[in-house]
């Protein structure tokens, strides 16, 4: 009985959740989501490793891409290519968006470079061969 009276007590003190209509909640697309309004070109299976912004990996001015642009410490992902002119947005697997803005070793032509922060995330990231497509 004063158990029963005990769980009837803590029943009526709990707080009631109400759920927010559908209508009330809104959510913002994500970018892969955003892609349904543009115009997606397959390209194809490429080879896609990782690269940092250090010198041994770059030339002498790592944090300059070969756009010019300033890449180090952006949030946007940036991508090198050969194949894909400068600034071409590209979409790799299901999951990645990245904007060209530098250039991978002249002999690598068919291979994208994904410039990351951490060279423990690029050792981790290794050498992928993953679907690609451009957006226009």
């Amino acid at each position: 009985m004063f158990i029963s009276l005990i769980i009837i007590l803590i029943l009526m003190i709990r707080p009631v959740m109400v759920e927010a209509p559908q209508e009330a909640i809104i959510r913002q697309p994500t970018e892969i989501e955003k892609l349904e309004s543009y115009n997606i070109e397959p390209l194809g299976y490429r080879i896609i490793t990782a690269y940092n912004a250090v010198e041994g990996q770059t030339d002498s001015e790592p944090c300059i891409s070969a756009s010019g642009k300033y890449v180090c410490g952006t949030d946007k992902t940036i991508c090198a290519s050969n194949e894909i002119p400068m600034g071409t947005k590209i979409k790799i697997g299901n999951d990645i968006i990245c904007e060209i803005q530098d250039r991978t070793n002249s002999r690598y032509f068919f291979r994208l470079d994904i410039l990351m922060a951490d060279l423990t995330e690029a050792k981790e990231w290794g050498r992928q061969i993953k679907f690609v497509s451009l957006i226009k």
